[in-house]
């Protein structure tokens, strides 16, 4: 079977899934590129594929983009935890809520059960906290009942 720009890959299910396990990488053939400085990886990784384009048969190349990305660090102060009476687990569980959003609701369709999701506002955070302690942190609870 020939498709124009498609490759044919016949590798059994299983051993496609250990090669991908094994290696991060999603296709049979790979080039991982590893170094300390992202801004030069990202740079050779393009320079590869730019190269391996140009390769008779190749039917597709792509260098991962590895910078760009939006990351938040938090450092949870165990200490200031304790001394408040708020754990780990909720705290987490509080900043997940404000940064991603949590589960508020859901919507019943036919027979079908949709999650209506939203994020908790921010300057709400100290009252999820306090709703997390005074629910225990084993219990689900929705944004819009934290609040």
């Amino acid at each position: 079977m020939k498709v124009p720009g498609i490759a044919n890959v016949w590798v059994p299910p299983i051993r496609n899934r250990l090669d991908m396990l094994a290696t991060g990488i999603k296709s049979p053939v790979g080039i991982k590129v590893n170094g300390n400085n992202l801004a030069e990886i990202e740079k050779t990784a393009e320079e590869i594929e730019r190269i391996v384009r140009s390769v008779p048969g190749v039917t597709s190349a792509l260098a991962e983009r590895l910078d760009g990305g939006r990351y938040i660090d938090i450092a949870i102060d165990r200490v200031k935890a304790a001394r408040y009476g708020v754990s780990v687990k909720e705290l987490q569980s509080i900043v997940a809520s404000v940064v991603g959003g949590d589960n508020i609701g859901e919507t019943i369709e036919g027979r079908e059960r949709y999650p209506i999701s939203g994020p908790l506002p921010a300057r709400n955070a100290r009252l999820a906290a306090k709703a997390a302690r005074s629910a225990g942190s084993d219990q689900r609870r929705g944004a819009g009942r934290a609040l």
